[in-house]
């Protein structure tokens, strides 16, 4: 028997039962749902499963109101529900966004849970004025992201009520970040245009191309007394609901000397990012000159860094490419040499946000030892930058 009469026979027992339970859960819907799922995979579940789990979905999903988040976590046990899987299952159903997969995994596994097995189909869902569904799978309706992701089991009702309240935390920022990802875009491309310094203003104008997960934004008021301070009415992305997201340690005049004349200040931030992947989040700060050149307030972005950006050659980089252009020629080694291709391979693993800032001479000064030798493969090219220390 091939798959396809497989599948088919399957749908349509699958169909028998959980029509009976809603009348949309028809084959149509069924095969929308399962259908990213191999027939082997399918195969590999009992029936009961696969029945308790698609209709414990369509039970969570079957009334959402507009741009509402849905999430559950269940622990099937034949005993209880007449059905199991095995594992403990999180299920969710809101719009589809970018990076959902990728942040409700990351979320999970953040917090020591392997993924099992994940399952997200794409639906196309029609709803009443209520919000209930009245037909799934159909070529008409909203698009909805309808996940289920299988991890080991959880019998601590406490642990799987945070697990919940986590998801549902990481699908609210990310709501957030990507409904103003355009308009923050918009605003780094439009900042780019009134920078002095070409690079940065290259290097603003290449991160909106698809170089930077932008997450968040503020303008930073400075004040008379040289303090600054945030603008909640200016926030956008992650930076509504946490209007400290960009905080700096700028809190001394003497850190805030240590760049008094740098437009554009990029840096690792205080937050661990929970939306796209783990890691630090990055803050972007710009400044912002009056008509008598002094400088009143920052606009500050807080996101990701591309990974090729973050393990991708420094050549390819705005800023980063002159600096290395710059340790070169202050040694007097050619890139295509082989001293300059081993520097040039060790500025590659170099940390990009203390690079930024990194002082050529101090560079140059760290790497001296790899011209002068073709033994140095294990050298590692180490020097710690604090961009708000005040300049010695």
């Amino acid at each position: 028997m091939d798959n396809g009469t497989e599948r088919e026979k399957l749908f349509t027992a699958l169909d028998a039962e959980t029509t009976t339970r809603f009348s949309w859960l028809d084959q149509r819907a069924l095969k929308a749902y399962f259908g990213l799922v191999s027939t082997d995979r399918l195969s590999s579940h009992e029936r009961d499963g696969l029945i308790g789990l698609v209709t414990s979905h369509a039970q969570l999903g079957r009334m959402r109101a507009p741009r509402e988040d849905l999430v559950r976590v269940i622990g099937p046990t034949q005993t209880r529900e007449g059905w199991s899987m095995g594992a403990t299952i999180v299920q969710t159903v809101t719009d589809d966004r970018a990076f959902l997969v990728e942040s409700v995994v990351r979320t999970l596994e953040s917090m020591g849970h392997h993924i099992l097995e994940v399952v997200h189909p794409l639906l196309r869902v029609e709803r009443d004025n209520e919000g209930a569904v009245t037909s799934m799978g159909a070529d008409s309706g909203e698009v909805e992201s309808w996940i289920t992701i299988h991890i080991p089991r959880v019998e601590d009702a406490a642990e799987a009520g945070r697990i919940e309240s986590s998801v549902l935390a990481v699908l609210d920022d990310l709501r957030d970040a990507v409904d103003d990802w355009g308009q923050m875009a918009s605003l780094m491309r439009d900042l780019a245009t009134s920078i002095q310094h070409e690079e940065f203003a290259n290097l603003l104008r290449w991160l909106t191309d698809d170089e930077f997960t932008f997450l968040g934004r503020i303008r930073y008021e400075i004040g008379a007394d040289d303090q600054v301070r945030a603008d909640p009415s200016t926030a956008l992305g992650l930076a509504r609901n946490h209007p400290d997201i960009a905080d700096l340690p700028l809190d001394t005049s003497s850190r805030r000397d240590r760049w008094a004349n740098h437009e554009v200040l990029v840096v690792q931030g205080p937050r661990h990012s929970r939306v796209q992947r783990p890691g630090w989040q990055h803050i972007i700060a710009v400044k912002i000159a009056d008509e008598q050149g002094q400088w009143v307030a920052e606009e500050r972005f807080v996101g990701l860094f591309a990974e090729t950006m973050m393990t991708g050659p420094v050549s390819r980089v705005p800023v980063l490419r002159s600096i290395a252009c710059r340790v070169l020629e202050h040694l007097g080694v050619q890139a295509n040499s082989h001293a300059g291709r081993s520097l040039l391979h060790r500025l590659d693993e170099y940390p990009r946000e203390a690079l930024f800032h990194a002082d050529v001479e101090d560079l140059a000064a760290g790497a001296l030892g790899l011209r002068d030798s073709n033994h140095h493969s294990d050298a590692t090219l180490l020097l710690e930058v604090d961009p708000f220390e005040p300049v010695s």
